[in-house]
Formats: C-alpha cells, sequence, structure tokens
C-alpha cells in the first residue's frame, strides 16, 4: 500500500516536472513593437518586428478583445509580402509562404478614437506575445499630441510617446493601452470618404483625380495632411478649399501656394495645407488631388492596378473608371466591374474587390485586366490614350462631386490637362490666399508658434503684395465688359475689404488685451466672434472665386 501511494506521488511529480519542463521549453521571441498613431487619423499603424528562437511557418495571435478593430494585417520580409492575415473567431491568423526566424508584421486598428467636446479618449491594442511563443518585447505608443494621460498603466507618456518593456511575457498576451487627449490641444481627422476617378481625355495621358472628405474628430484644427504617391506620376494640382504655405520661400520646391509635392525615398510625397479644416467634431471639408499617368497597351487588353496607397490606411473607398465605350473583365476573378451609368460621354463603371480590404498597399491587391472597345472619335491615337494605364498600373476612381456642408458649389470637374487661367481669376485667387496667410499666421501667433514680431513682418509682406495685385486687379477690372465677370470680381474685392476691416479690429482688441483692459474670457469670446467673421469672409470669396472660374472658363 505504502508502495503504492509513494509511487503515485512519484508519478505526479514526474508529470509536475514535465509539465513545468514543456512550459519553460517553449520558444521564445523578442518583440520590439510601434504602434503610431501620432498621423492624426482615427487608425494605429502597428509594425512588430518579431525575432524567434525558433523558425516559424505561421504566427497566431489572441486578439479577443479587439478582433472588430483590425482592418489589414500581413506579415513581410525585406519589404516583401509572406503572408496575409485573417481573423478566425477570437484569433489572427497569419499564414507564411515561408520559413523564418526574423519578420516584420504589420497591423491597422481603426476608429481607436472616442471623441467629445470634453476628451479624446484612445484604446490602442498591443500585443505582447503570439500563441505558442513566449516573449520579451519592448513597445512605444506614439500618440498624436504631447498632453497625453494614460489611464490604465502606471506610466506616463514623455512627449506623448509611452514606452514600455515586459519580460518572460506568457503565450496570447494582449494589453489594451487606454489613454485620455485633450481635444483643443490634438488635431485628430478621419478620411470618412475617397473617390478615384480615371478619366481618358488626350492621346498620350491618363488623367486621375482622388477626392478625400475629411471628418473632424476634435476641436484643432489640422493644417495640413501629407501623401505618398509612386513616382510614376505626375503631380498635376490640388483644388480644393486649400490655404496657403508661408510666403517666405525654401529650399522646398514651391509648387503652389497650397501644395507642395517632393522627393521622399522612391515615393513623390504631396504635402496639402487645408484652407477650411476641420473646426469642430463632425465638420468635414474636402479637396482632390490630380494626377497624370503616361500609357501605353497591347492589343486591346488595359492592364492596371486601380488599388495603389497613397501613405495612409483608407477602408471607405469608391474606385471607378470612366471609358468612352465599354470594358469586360479578364482577369481576376475576385474582382468586380459594374456598370453604374453615363456620365456625359462616358460609361461609368465601379471596380471592387468581392471581398473588402481596406487601401494601403498595391502590392496586396491583383492586377486588373480588362478587354476594352472604344467608340466615338477614336482613331487610332485615341485608342493609344485609352489603354494607358497597362505600363504603370493605373487607378482609377469616379469623383461624384461634392458639396460643403456650408453649401458652397464648387465647379464643375475639369480634365486633367493644365489650363490657362484668365489673370483677373489667378490674381482674385491671390489675393484670397495672401488674406488667409495672415490669419493662418495670426492663429500660429496665438497658438505661440510664431512671435508677434514674426506675425507683423508677415503681415506687413501680405499687404505690400496685395497692395501691388490690387492695382493690376483694378486696372484688368477696367477693361472687363462682361456684366457678369465684374459683379464677381467686385464681390472678391468686398469680402476682402470687410476681411481688412476685421483684420483691424481683431488686432486693436489683441492690443487691449495686452494692456490689461480686458479680461481673458472677454477677450476670447470677442476674438472668437471676429475670427469666424474672417473665416466666413473667406468662405464667400473662395466660393465666389470658384463662380468666377467656371464663368471664365465656361
Amino acid at each position: 500500500m505504502r508502495s503504492c501511494k509513494k509511487l503515485s506521488i512519484l508519478s505526479g511529480l514526474i508529470m509536475i516536472s514535465i509539465a513545468v519542463s514543456l512550459t519553460y521549453s517553449l520558444p521564445i521571441a523578442v518583440i520590439d513593437e510601434k504602434i503610431d498613431v501620432s498621423h492624426h487619423l482615427d487608425y494605429a499603424e502597428v509594425t512588430l518586428n518579431i525575432n524567434s528562437s525558433n523558425p516559424l511557418n505561421r504566427l497566431l495571435f489572441n486578439v479577443s478583445d479587439f478582433r472588430d478593430k483590425i482592418e489589414l494585417a500581413y506579415a513581410e520580409v525585406n519589404g516583401k509580402i509572406i503572408g496575409i492575415g485573417r481573423v478566425e473567431n477570437d484569433t489572427l491568423i497569419m499564414p507564411l509562404n515561408t520559413t523564418v526566424r526574423n519578420l516584420v508584421v504589420k497591423i491597422f486598428y481603426s476608429e481607436i478614437f472616442q471623441v467629445n467636446e470634453s476628451n479624446i479618449i484612445t484604446k490602442v491594442p498591443v500585443i505582447l506575445s503570439p500563441i505558442d511563443l513566449k516573449s520579451n518585447v519592448t513597445f512605444q505608443i506614439l500618440y498624436p499630441s504631447s498632453q497625453v494621460i494614460i489611464l490604465n498603466v502606471n506610466a506616463s507618456a514623455t512627449g506623448g510617446i509611452l514606452e514600455l518593456n515586459y519580460s518572460n511575457v506568457e503565450p496570447g498576451t494582449f494589453k489594451v493601452i487606454t489613454a485620455s487627449l485633450d481635444p483643443r490641444l490634438a488635431s485628430v481627422v478621419k478620411i470618412s470618404k475617397f473617390t478615384r476617378e480615371i478619366i481618358i481625355e488626350s492621346s498620350d495621358q491618363v488623367q486621375v483625380i482622388d477626392t478625400y472628405e475629411i471628418e473632424g474628430l476634435s476641436l484643432r484644427k489640422l493644417e495640413e495632411l501629407a501623401f505618398l504617391y509612386p513616382k510614376y506620376v505626375k503631380i498635376v494640382g490640388v483644388e480644393g478649399p486649400l490655404g496657403p504655405y508661408p510666403l517666405a520661400t525654401s529650399n522646398i520646391p514651391f509648387y503652389s501656394p497650397t501644395y507642395r509635392v517632393y522627393e521622399f525615398g522612391d515615393l513623390l510625397r504631396v504635402r496639402v495645407r487645408l484652407r477650411s479644416p476641420p473646426l469642430n467634431i463632425g465638420d468635414r471639408t474636402y479637396f482632390s488631388i490630380k494626377l497624370s499617368l503616361p500609357v501605353s497597351f497591347s492589343k486591346d487588353v488595359l492592364t492596371l492596378n486601380p488599388f495603389f496607397g497613397v501613405g495612409y490606411l483608407i477602408s471607405d473607398y469608391n474606385i471607378l473608371l470612366k471609358v468612352r465605350g465599354k470594358v469586360a473583365l479578364e482577369y481576376p476573378v475576385n474582382l468586380s466591374l459594374e456598370n453604374i451609368g453615363k456620365e456625359d460621354d462616358f460609361n461609368v463603371y465601379m471596380v471592387s474587390l468581392k471581398e473588402d480590404m481596406p487601401l494601403f498597399k498595391s502590392i496586396v491587391f491583383p492586377t486588373l485586366k480588362l478587354r476594352t472597345v472604344l467608340r466615338g472619335k477614336l482613331g487610332p491615337n485615341y485608342l493609344l490614350i485609352a489603354l494607358i494605364l497597362a505600363l504603370f498600373g493605373g487607378i482609377g476612381a469616379i469623383v461624384y462631386h461634392v458639396r460643403r456642408e456650408e453649401g458652397v458649389k464648387e465647379a464643375k470637374r475639369r480634365a486633367l490637362e493644365p489650363i490657362q487661367r484668365p489673370e483677373i481669376y489667378t490674381i482674385s485667387r491671390n489675393r484670397v490666399e495672401l488674406m488667409e496667410s495672415i490669419l493662418n499666421s495670426w492663429n500660429k501667433m496665438e497658438d505661440r508658434k510664431i512671435t508677434h514680431t514674426t506675425y507683423r513682418q508677415t503681415v506687413s509682406m501680405a499687404l505690400r503684395r496685395d497692395g501691388n495685385l490690387s492695382k493690376k486687379f483694378n486696372e484688368l477690372l477696367s477693361d472687363i465688359k462682361e456684366e457678369r465677370i465684374r459683379s464677381l470680381v467686385e464681390k472678391i474685392e468686398r469680402h476682402i475689404s470687410l476681411f481688412k476691416n476685421e483684420l483691424r479690429e481683431l488686432e486693436a482688441l489683441s492690443k487691449e488685451f495686452r494692456r490689461g483692459n480686458l479680461s481673458k474670457g472677454e477677450y476670447k469670446s470677442r476674438r472668437n466672434r471676429i475670427v469666424n467673421a474672417m473665416e466666413r469672409e473667406l468662405n464667400e470669396a473662395y466660393r465666389t472665386i470658384e463662380e468666377l472660374r467656371e464663368v471664365s472658363h465656361g
């Protein structure tokens, strides 16, 4: 009996020893994780650099508390994608097409901000170890503001960056980090809608228009967005409610008062200054980036990839193709091509994936092959145009004409060919952009980004330039006979004059406040009223400019 007891105890000890041995013999991974939400958009971009002690042919992650947040996940080695993730039940499954020890996993989480007028709550999932792997992990979260309060971890974010590390983490572990941001100090928006349009207009180019609708998620202006496009495209222009860059020149090529384009590695960076960005939660604005693509085709087959990225994750998008003729899908089968109607002399098709996937990296998406039959004034040269997209994997998305919430009617979309605008229109727009630069400088001074002296220098320069333009403006106006154009340019002049009146009132108010003659509350109240009036004048001026463009080129 005793021997049986001893045997039973010994067996138990052996089993425990085996279990402990198995636990401690689990493969271990060293993980360096970066979670970026500093781009001011409502998603998180996660990069996990994983170094495993054992070879891996797949990865599993426990995502039980945030499975619905995952928009896209993939693994890569040396920039080449080796696996696309999928969510099943509470597990993110990442099959790999090769066996590796070192790899990078990219995961994108959507809708990480919960916003109201008192605070912004952000909940960011942090994967600490894969299933079947223990880990030593170091991670950092980059926030869109330097003022961050971490709510559920005993740690502080320094300069808007939270850094932590954990050792010997059990398999399948994660943590959701909750933080609070001040909506008056953090600029947060989302791309609520994206539409890409392909237009075939000339004998040697394909025209593309990318239209963005931006929705505000905070109470602080976002001054600009920076997009990344392939180098083979030519940036023709940016249109919409945009704002000028500072008047001083810089080493960056200066393409326009409203946007800049320069090389960024093997891509083109397009920096767009928002003239009328969302000022409150739920406010919307829009703009369009116009592109030009060189073309080539093989026989009557058009080959293109309409899903190339723009540098940001975009979940809600429409890709549309505008063709003077008809097209039929040849490849691949997991895409659909639907004729959704006509616009002018063009058939309009919607291109979509049968399985939803956000727009991010072109390598993820299949190439499209279309058999095309064109009609109308074709000829060999025009046919050549139409099938351009083959060489460069062009894109498409027909822009449905967008209206601003205020009801500002945008001029009808033009072909992307650069056109010579009448001088009166150009001067009018330049003058309003100068006024916008003054208001922009005022806001920077209020935010203590520039000194009062710098502000005065900027205003002085802008007003001198406006004075010179005004003289030319009046000379041109005296020669204009068309009543409609005269009426519009005179209306623009009135808006500029009223803006300057409000500016003088604003500066006088600031002077009184600095002298101590006004309370802080009274100053803010009166200042906001004046600034809102200045914004209204600019909005009306830009709306009138769009009308002037339509009349001038009608």
